[in-house]
């Protein structure tokens, strides 16, 4: 915890693989071993699968400058203390059920109360309504799609419900 903390990120996945068995697709990774082994660890993404993302990118080099810094490798020249650390072990993952422009309402850090719009699904089809999607749960969005054009099953956002959210300090 100490080593997430100390990263300075916004956001932070907690992966637990002695409870969570959700989590056997990570099982044979090096993570997921030095977890099964009860090794400290921690694993940084700038980003999702095939996606590049500048500003993650920033903001894992900075990271990793302040773990450098923690462990006083470095002098810590980094700007990045946000002091709004979010801890969770799960999240929700939403995907494009037809394919279309994704109108987003929510951006990553932004919250949302239950009944609140994330996004919707315009389609090339004017005569088409679009898709609203509402929410039913209180939390924060950790993550939209870096494009707005989406096909069936793409993943549009990702976000953590209020229950989840764990407070480390």
């Amino acid at each position: 915890m100490e080593v997430a903390k100390a990263a300075h990120l916004k956001f932070n996945y907690l992966l637990d693989f002695q409870t969570n068995p959700n989590l056997k697709s990570y099982e044979k990774t090096l993570m997921g071993q030095m977890c099964l082994k009860n090794t400290p660890n921690i694993t940084l993404e700038c980003g999702s699968h095939d996606s590049y993302q500048s500003q993650f990118v920033t903001e894992i080099v900075e990271a990793i400058c302040s773990l450098l810094a923690a462990f006083s490798v470095i002098e810590n020249q980094s700007s990045n203390k946000n002091n709004d650390h979010h801890y969770y072990t799960n999240t929700k993952k939403y995907r494009a059920t037809n394919g279309g422009f994704i109108n987003f309402h929510k951006q990553p850090g932004d919250t949302f109360s239950k009944g609140d719009t994330l996004y919707e699904t315009v389609y090339p089809d004017l005569n088409q309504h679009p898709d609203i999607v509402i929410t039913s749960e209180n939390g924060i969005v950790i993550k939209t799609s870096p494009t707005h054009i989406h096909w069936p099953g793409d993943e549009v956002m990702e976000t953590v419900s209020q229950d989840n959210l764990i407070d480390l300090t």
